[in-house]
C-alpha cells in the first residue's frame, strides 16, 4: 500500500487552518500557562505574607504607643513627686531687692500659719518680667509646712493672691482642659492629683490624659 501524502497547507480549509493554528498555539503557550499559574500562587502567598506582616506591625505599632503612654506617665509621676514639697504663690507684688522667703513668711502669718527661714528650702520668682507680678516658687524642707500653708490657703479668698500646686506642665494641662470643660469651682488639686467633682458621686482622679478620656466619656461635658 503507498504511503499516505501528507496533506498540504494548500488543501486545509479555513476552518482546518484555523484549528491547527489554535492547537499549535494551545501547545506551546503550555509552559506559559503553567508559569503563570505558578507565579499568581506565589503572588498570592506574598500578599497573605504581606497582610499578616501589616496586622503584625500595627499590633506592634499600638504596643510601641502603649509603652510610650507608660513610660510617660511614669515619668510625669516621679516628676510630680518631687515637687510635692512645692507651691506657686500669684498675686504678690514684685519690688527690687525683695527677699521672696520673707514674703512667703509674712503671706503665710497672715493666713495663721507660723513659718521660719528654716522652713524653706528655697523660693524665687518664676517666669519673665512683665507688667503683672511674676509667681513665686517656693520648696519648703517639709511637706508638713507645704501642707499646712496649701490647706489655708482658702483665707486669701478676696486678696486677690492665690496659691496653687507645682504641677508638672502634663498635669497642668490636664488641669486646664478639665476646668475648660466643667466648672471651675469643680475642678481642683491635691498633692499633684487633680480632682473633678461630678454630682453626687467621689471625686473622679485625673493624673493622666487616659484618666481625664475616661472621665470625658463616663461624664461628658455640657460644653
Amino acid at each position: 500500500m503507498p504511503p499516505k501524502k501528507q496533506q498540504k497547507l494548500t488543501d486545509l480549509s479555513v476552518d482546518d487552518l484555523q484549528e491547527l493554528i489554535a492547537q499549535s498555539v494551545g501547545e506551546a503557550l503550555k509552559p506559559l500557562q503553567s508559569s503563570v499559574t505558578k507565579i499568581q500562587k506565589e503572588l498570592s502567598s506574598l500578599r497573605q505574607q504581606v497582610d499578616t506582616m501589616k496586622e503584625e506591625l500595627v499590633s506592634k505599632d499600638a504596643e510601641i504607643v502603649q509603652l510610650k503612654t507608660v513610660v510617660k506617665d511614669g515619668l510625669d509621676e516621679r516628676e510630680q513627686y518631687s515637687r510635692r514639697k512645692n507651691l506657686r504663690i500669684f498675686g504678690i507684688e514684685e519690688t527690687d531687692r525683695e527677699d521672696t522667703d520673707k514674703l512667703v513668711i509674712d503671706l503665710a502669718d497672715k493666713i495663721g500659719v507660723s513659718l521660719q527661714n528654716s522652713h524653706i528650702d528655697r523660693s524665687h520668682r518664676v517666669g519673665k518680667v512683665g507688667e503683672n507680678p511674676r509667681p513665686i516658687i517656693v520648696r519648703f524642707v517639709s511637706y508638713a509646712e507645704r501642707r499646712e500653708v496649701f490647706t489655708s490657703k482658702k483665707k486669701l479668698r478676696g486678696t486677690g493672691i492665690i496659691i496653687r500646686e507645682d504641677l508638672t506642665k502634663l498635669r497642668l494641662d490636664l488641669l486646664k482642659k478639665a476646668v475648660s470643660k466643667y466648672s471651675p469651682k469643680a475642678v481642683w488639686t491635691s498633692d499633684g492629683t487633680i480632682l473633678v467633682n461630678i454630682g453626687k458621686t467621689r471625686p473622679f482622679r485625673v493624673k493622666t490624659e487616659s484618666d481625664l478620656e475616661k472621665l470625658f466619656h463616663k461624664h461628658p461635658p455640657s460644653n
